[in-house]
């Protein structure tokens, strides 16, 4: 990349460079473009041969904290390779990084996506440059390097530059309540670490008989006693069911690792199967999985989601409400993010103006009555996730 043609102490690119350097090949394969605006914008429009990157808050403040690997959030072989080359190749086999917004001056999510996504690349030795009025000047003067549904004429479909999506959440966002600032003590120094004291009196009551914890607390017979716990729900696949041979505890397994291979969404009709029955019948209802961060807290949303009848935002945020160490792997998320799709296609999400506060009983569907007083999500209490196992398996599993 010629020097004289980026500020390079600014980080930007005008979009007559960009232009230059994508009717060269041998520049354009220097390049790698990644769209950080919503996925509907990208697929109405977007340049030719770009990624589409949305990466939803969670994930964001993960990439921030230096909790999460990128290299380790992209599913693309192809991609993952190109983008370490990028980064850590020979000289004359590395590229630059061009991150595409709406504009330059942006603000909200996607200028917060653009200024870590830009930090986490320099801090690994990459090369990154923020194009100068974004997506929309750059089609208004090119529009012949642009594509998708919106620039394709006789309606003929633009190639598929979505197989190499970095992040498999697509345009999911979830937006919470503000955090409050993060110390170097938040960070996980330990696998068996539970996260924040407020979170160590487990099991964690969500709703009225449905309790979510982690390993320990399912081998705890006095704490299952005292919350009247007869139904077990064990969200791994090695963990013993420590008390199945009394009898006193009906027991559920699913063997499922907290990995972006798993398809824990196959199980979520079993899985709300056995926890309503529980509550209809009075008895407390314990979902665990190692840690109580990913695996659990994804059953635990998908029941709500389908119980209520809300949102993956709103099921989120009564979750963490009540536990503030809650942290799905980013994969169990995009399987919420579908389910709350499913959902949505058969009409069973409320309308917006209608909340779910956990304290619905088991029959029927939500009933939870208008709150008279702030909640917890209201209030904005919030504390750092700790994403435990899957920081874990982040750092050790190689690329497939």
């Amino acid at each position: 990349m010629p020097g004289s043609e980026i500020n390079n102490e600014e980080g930007f690119v005008g979009p007559e460079w960009l232009f230059r350097e994508l009717r060269s090949q041998a520049s354009r394969d220097k390049l790698l473009i990644l769209d950080c605006r919503a996925h509907s914008d990208f697929s109405e429009a977007h340049i030719r041969g770009s990624v589409p990157l949305a990466i939803p808050s969670i994930m964001l403040r993960r990439l921030s904290a230096g909790k999460v690997d990128l290299l380790s959030t992209i599913r693309c072989l192809e991609l993952r390779n190109r983008v370490e080359v990028f980064l850590y190749g020979e000289d004359d086999t590395r590229g630059t990084f061009i991150l595409i917004g709406d504009a330059t001056d942006l603000a909200g999510h996607q200028s917060e996506t653009i200024q870590v996504l830009s930090r986490r690349l320099r801090c690994n030795g990459g090369s990154v440059a923020t194009l100068i009025g974004g997506f929309g000047e750059f089609k208004d003067r090119y529009p012949e390097w642009c594509e998708g549904s919106q620039t394709n004429a006789g309606g003929q479909n633009s190639p598929d530059t979505n197989v190499g999506e970095l992040m498999g959440l697509r345009s999911l966002r979830i937006s919470t309540p503000p955090t409050r600032a993060f110390s170097d003590s938040d960070s996980d120094s330990t696998c068996d670490s539970v996260g924040p004291d407020e979170d160590k009196d487990f099991p964690v009551q969500i709703m009225p008989h449905l309790y979510l914890g982690n390993a320990a607390n399912s081998e705890d017979h006095e704490a299952l006693s005292r919350h009247r716990i007869q139904y077990i729900l064990n969200v791994t696949p090695d963990l013993p069911n420590v008390f199945e041979g009394t009898g006193a505890i009906k027991y559920m397994q699913i063997p499922i690792s907290d990995h972006w291979s798993q398809n824990l969404a196959s199980f979520f009709p079993q899985a709300i199967k056995f926890i309503e029955e529980a509550r209809s019948l009075n008895k407390g209802v314990l979902v665990h999985c190692l840690a109580g961060v990913s695996r659990s807290v994804t059953i635990t949303i998908a029941y709500i989601m389908h119980k209520c009848n809300v949102s993956l935002n709103e099921a989120f945020n009564l979750v963490k409400s009540r536990k503030s160490n809650v942290a799905p792997n980013f994969h169990f998320m995009e399987q919420l993010h579908s389910f709350e799709g499913e959902l949505r296609d058969r009409g069973d999400i409320k309308n917006s103006n209608e909340h779910c506060i956990g304290t619905c009983q088991p029959s029927g569907t939500c009933n939870c009555p208008a709150p008279s007083f702030l909640s917890p999500i209201e209030l904005g209490f919030m504390s750092p996730d700790s994403g435990i196992e899957f920081d874990r398996w982040a750092a050790t599993t190689p690329a497939e």
